[in-house]
């Protein structure tokens, strides 16, 4: 990893967020070439993240 200015690591200057998408990509087509039945995650930018109350009440309504 490269240092930044402070003398700390970042990864931040190696890796961005298409640098990251292209990498799982690539690794799910590498494990798939080598005999892994893996899946690519889904790519749609407007999935959000429950908060703690949402996901718990998704649970529960799951649940019934």
């Amino acid at each position: 990893m490269p240092f930044d200015d402070d003398k700390k690591l970042s990864a931040k200057r190696k890796f961005n967020c298409e640098a990251l998408q292209r990498i799982q990509e690539e690794l799910t087509q590498y494990l798939k070439e080598n005999g892994f039945d893996v899946q690519r995650g889904n790519k749609n930018k407007e999935c959000k993240n429950l908060s703690v109350p949402e996901y718990k009440a998704m649970r529960e309504e799951l649940k019934k």
